[in-house]
């Protein structure tokens, strides 16, 4: 079977094992009072006859159906079944960082130099390894990871490329991650190391749905919600100190679209297990911010991939059982002084949370313009069950799934919606039905709060010029979802919307 078949049918039979079946009938187009039907577990869809007639314009911006209920419901499950294949992909692509941050680091590094066209150093090609000993590299990483999940799908993936030899399988799949994975496409790589590199955020996206986090994330909310203002460069503190007025005094509703499991650490690969930062930053941040009670608190969890949600769930019936949850925070050496300062005290509102002390330890990255192992900041927290209880994970997509009825029927719409490393993935016509989604699903007064605008799709692209962002035009008028402020501290955005005030 050719690498591509091989590679389409573990796609598919992955997509299969998290329980989408794109295989079966096509079916007959849905009667218009009938509920839009849902390929994303049980979750309702959008329907047209629920869109506000706020909201039906933009839809016809974009040529969505706005007559035809049924036509409108065909749109829907077409970007569904686009997202599931992206997840797939993301997959891959994360196995990919798996597989290099398993290698030694001249082996790293003689792959990385060998995408990019450059001129490899001797003392690479020396110590550069054979495709066998990468290949044992490999297995030995599975072999001691400590993430039964994690261990089981690789294993999954290797014996159905060889039933019986192990090596031959892991190699094989190494020649796919090779030649699919986003890590090491010559196109991205060189991207990333051109002039035009500005954000690798946009070096993935048109590959797949990564669940990839990352920790300055809570940096940037945190700064928002609990630094001095004197802290921010001075065109945007005026507008910081009009925002944080706009927030819910006591937040009580939360959702988090796109909560993220990291499927390896890029520094310490598989000896860190799969794990969900950042809804556990975003309760820290808001009881530290005293904008949240943690009595009252509730915070729904909102992912397209179902690995997501079956994480979660698993943390749910540990936490059940009184176990509590062990996460890793790992930051690079060469991040900037207030992300190493807030992974030093991050935890620290949370209830019963016992942290290590900060240690430090070898990457698997080299340090910049080296060969040595650069060391990476490393704290580790043991959060008691009763955090862990006030999650609540769901499956489903932002651009489909209906989040008001999400809301209406789990506790009510929400205070405040998070949405971080999630948005660039969606181009212009889905942004606006993500704007119209989220909109709906907000109190009278809620804010979302994300890192990408409602605006045409400005990010980067490999190969491509770097796009005026000054040109881009907002998808929603201020009196259907206003953006408030777009503060901007160290390169990092911060962006506000509420409802429009008509």
């Amino acid at each position: 079977m050719a690498p591509a078949c091989v590679l389409a049918a573990l796609l598919m039979s992955a997509v299969l094992d998290a329980g989408c079946n794109f295989n079966a009938a096509p079916q007959k187009s849905p009667r218009e009072d009938l509920p839009c039907p849902s390929i994303v577990r049980k979750l309702p869809n959008l329907e047209l006859k629920d869109i506000s007639i706020d909201g039906l314009p933009y839809l016809t911006r974009y040529s969505l159906p706005t007559a035809d209920g049924a036509g409108f419901c065909r749109y829907l499950e077409r970007i569904q079944h686009d997202h599931e294949v992206k997840i797939e992909e993301g997959l891959v692509d994360m196995m990919g960082d798996y597989f290099l941050a398993s290698q030694k680091i001249e082996t790293g590094y003689f792959l990385s130099y060998k995408i990019r066209n450059r001129q490899i150093p001797q003392i690479i090609l020396d110590g550069a390894s054979s495709e066998s000993e990468q290949a044992d590299l490999f297995l030995k990483a599975i072999d001691s990871d400590p993430d039964a999940a994690r261990k089981a799908l690789l294993e999954k993936q290797i014996k159905d490329l060889s039933a019986s030899d192990r090596k031959e399988g892991a190699l094989k799949l190494i020649q796919l991650l090779l030649e699919k994975s986003w890590a090491f496409n010559p196109t991205v790589q060189q991207y990333l190391g051109s002039d035009n590199y500005h954000d690798d955020s946009y070096g993935f996206v048109e590959r797949g749905l990564r669940t990839t986090s990352y920790s300055h994330m809570g940096t940037t909310v945190d700064l928002f919600l609990n630094s001095d203002v004197a802290v921010f460069p001075s065109e945007y503190k005026s507008t910081l100190q009009a925002a944080r007025k706009l927030l819910p005094e006591k937040a009580k509703r939360i959702l988090i679209i796109g909560p993220g499991l990291d499927f390896s650490n890029p520094e310490l690969g598989e000896e860190i297990p799969q794990q969900s930062y950042e809804p556990f930053a975003i309760i820290d941040i808001l009881l530290k911010s005293k904008r949240s009670d943690f009595e009252d608190i509730k915070i729904d969890l909102f992912d397209i991939s179902p690995r997501v949600e079956q994480h979660w769930e698993g943390l749910l019936k540990s936490a059940s059982q009184g176990n509590p949850y062990r996460l890793t925070l790992v930051v690079g050496g060469n991040r900037l002084s207030d992300e190493i300062s807030y992974v030093t005290h991050f935890g620290d509102s949370l209830p019963g949370v016992v942290a290590s002390e900060i240690s430090r330890k070898q990457s698997r990255r080299p340090a910049p313009r080296t060969l040595d192992a650069d060391s990476v900041t490393l704290r580790t927290l043991t959060i008691p069950a009763s955090v862990v209880k006030k999650f609540h994970p769901f499956q489903g997509d932002l651009t489909t799934t209906d989040l008001e009825k999400l809301a209406l029927e789990n506790g009510g719409k929400y205070d405040i919606i998070f949405c971080f490393n999630t948005m660039e993935y969606l181009n212009e016509t889905e942004r606006a039905l993500a704007g119209i989604n989220i909109r709906e699903s907000l109190v009278e007064n809620g804010v979302f709060i994300t890192d990408n605008r409602f605006e045409t799709d400005s990010g980067e692209r490999p190969q491509q010029p770097p796009k005026n962002t000054s040109a881009a035009k907002p998808i929603f008028e201020p009196s259907f979802l206003e953006m408030v402020t777009d503060v901007i501290n160290a390169g990092r955005h911060m962006v506000i919307y509420r409802k429009g005030q008509k």
